[in-house]
């Protein structure tokens, strides 16, 4: 794709019924949309990580004991 990842992770984001998503739901999002992620290599994924460690604009939020899952959301700024 010619987005970067950025772009690919706000857009599965802001694209996501509750406005948020899990670190697992942002590759899967992005991997039902762009079959080039699902057929490389999976580097891309820790590129993801990082990212949204370093980048203001995503925000971590806790997770309810209660929600499936694991990790906290991700949510934009």
């Amino acid at each position: 794709p010619a987005a970067p990842l950025e772009t690919l992770t706000q857009l599965a984001i802001y694209g996501s019924p509750r406005g948020k998503l899990t670190l697992q739901e942002i590759y899967s999002a992005i991997e039902e949309r762009f079959e080039y992620y699902r057929t490389t290599d999976r580097r891309w994924k820790a590129s993801i990580r990082h990212m949204l460690s370093l980048k203001s604009i995503f925000v971590s939020t806790e997770r309810p004991p209660t929600a499936p899952g694991r990790g906290n959301y991700w949510q934009l700024d």
